[in-house]
């Protein structure tokens, strides 16, 4: 899991086995979300609540906090993980996240 800002620079990592690098992770993050923006606009969406990539290895979500936090979250889960239940745990996060933020305010 990497936390990054709208520009793809890292904030923090939680990577326990040390597979990933948190700066590649963060610039990838920050660059599909904007494509995935973009391409609302394009058609006339707003915004972007989430984008996931599955894979058959897995499934990574990427999740924006909100448009009065720029920040950007990034999970990698394996195949093994349920896709509902993944989406529910990383609203979760994000809204803890916020609730941390709003409380050190």
């Amino acid at each position: 899991m990497v936390m990054t800002t709208l520009d793809g620079q890292e904030i923090a990592i939680h990577d326990p086995g040390h597979k990933y690098s948190a700066a590649r992770l963060s610039a990838m993050t920050s660059s599909l979300v904007a494509i995935a923006r973009s391409l609302g606009k394009e058609v006339d969406f707003d915004g972007c609540d989430r984008l996931v990539l599955e894979t058959p290895k897995g499934k990574i979500i990427f999740r924006p906090i909100g448009h009065k936090y720029p920040f950007l979250l990034c999970v990698v889960v394996n195949q093994d993980a349920i896709l509902g239940h993944t989406i529910w745990t990383v609203d979760k996060i994000v809204s803890n996240f916020i609730q941390q933020l709003i409380l050190s305010h």
